[in-house]
């Protein structure tokens, strides 16, 4: 498996790009729907 082959790291790194995406958006929602205080001490970053 050879890691340096084109195309590789700019498949995953559009992989990666979307879940920061998906993750920040779900944490903007979470944290305007006023839920800020209930959510796991993982997400707390306020």
């Amino acid at each position: 498996m050879s890691e340096s082959k084109p195309g590789f790291l700019a498949r995953y790194k559009r992989w990666i790009i979307a879940f920061f995406v998906i993750w920040a958006v779900l944490l903007g929602v979470l944290i305007l729907a006023g839920d800020g205080g209930n959510l796991p001490f993982q997400y707390q970053v306020f």
